[in-house]
């Protein structure tokens, strides 16, 4: 009997609107222009294509990039006659808000796709987190803080997804959880921060963007890297924590002059601020803390969202049931050092990776066995 193979897609999110908040009007930050954002993509899917992925799914929007990209791949088709994926823009209302890639991110979750792309800061992938389940993700960053989104080019990016979906690499070793904090008011589960969550005296939500530290109070982290911008540099700074530690960090701040210590971290890019640090604590998996400041703004991953009063009870707790990425890099290390991308001319050409994921996992199994004689 003939088997028919699973049809192959992702989820593209490019958020046009990502690194254009406040917080560039008080920073040297780079913005990422609508053409590039549409290169990006491009790239991608080509490289995506040589992967044999069969479509794409792509959130639509009003900044330009979709024009953009589809007048990119119709080029590129004429040019390089390349047999590129089916793209699909979802059918949805366009509001330009964050609701868009919320939606866009329920729809691939229902599509059932292999994996989904992201175009953005801390906060649209907060965003997409919340929509996807277990559906593994990869990141391209283009916000204005990028603490959880990892540095790649795209096209490797689009090898690293290609590798993944179609099976040339185990799903076991290049898939991690992320840790994550989630906050409850009064008892009610109200969101999750995946990077950092922020308590502030401030008396309302504003601008949602955070940047002024002054009124910053109490700091709870997931993870922080010496190398980040933003509010998880206080911690990276202080007391770095790695992505897989089974831990965060919880830091209780004041005014410079008012600490015996204090931490001078770049919030924003080209922007240095001191921040006093009166007590930094291990944050331990699921164990409840309840915040000290009695009332003020929750911020997470550098958005204001949450307000609360002295008659609210507000609970943080760090779990490790957060969203599933893919490790790029690894995957790319593995299928490279089991000769996964060696196309060998004395034998017959396949036009997928059919034969090198068949060639990948007999060499594994030959290393195993010989391994085993040699014990």
């Amino acid at each position: 009997m003939q088997t028919v193979s699973k049809k192959t897609s992702i989820g593209i999110i490019a958020n046009p609107y990502s690194s254009r908040d406040i917080r560039r009007l008080i920073s040297s930050a780079t913005s990422i222009q609508t053409g590039e954002r549409a290169n990006i993509v491009e790239r991608i899917i080509v490289s995506l294509t040589t992967f044999g992925i069969d479509k794409v799914y792509m959130m639509p929007d009003k900044g330009g990039i979709s024009a953009h990209l589809l007048r990119n791949l119709d080029s590129l088709q004429r040019l390089k006659k390349m047999d590129i994926p089916e793209i699909e823009f979802l059918d949805i209302p366009i509001t330009s808000t964050a609701e868009d890639s919320e939606l866009a991110a329920r729809l691939f979750f229902e599509k059932g796709v292999d994996a989904v792309l992201i175009l953005g800061g801390d906060g649209t992938h907060r965003v997409v987190a919340k929509e996807i389940a277990d559906i593994p993700m990869a990141s391209i960053s283009t916000g204005t803080n990028n603490a959880f989104p990892k540095f790649h080019e795209a096209t490797l990016i689009g090898m690293g997804m290609g590798l993944y979906i179609k099976g040339i690499v185990p799903a076991e070793t290049v898939l991690h959880r992320n840790k994550v904090i989630h906050v409850t008011v009064n008892n009610e589960t109200r969101d999750i921060a995946l990077v950092d969550l922020a308590i502030t005296n401030d008396q309302w939500i504003g601008a949602r963007a955070l940047w002024n530290m002054e009124n910053l109070k109490e700091l709870y982290l997931t993870f922080c890297e010496p190398t980040a911008i933003g509010m998880s540099s206080v911690g990276g700074l202080l007391n770095p924590i790695p992505r897989s530690d089974p831990h965060g960090l919880k830091i209780v701040t004041s005014t410079p002059d008012d600490c015996e210590q204090s931490v001078n971290c770049p919030i924003l890019p080209g922007l240095f601020e001191e921040i006093g640090i009166n007590s930094s604590d291990k944050l331990e998996l699921n164990t409840p803390y309840e915040i000290e400041t009695k009332q003020g703004v929750i911020a997470l991953d550098g958005e204001r969202e949450i307000e609360f009063s002295k008659n609210d009870k507000v609970v943080i707790e760090l779990k490790d049931d957060g969203p599933v990425t893919i490790d790029i890099n690894l995957a790319i290390e593995i299928a490279a050092s089991q000769g996964a991308f060696i196309k060998q001319r004395n034998t017959k050409k396949n036009d997928d990776f059919s034969d090198v994921k068949k060639n990948h996992f007999e060499k594994q199994q030959f290393e195993q066995d010989e391994s085993a004689v040699s014990i």
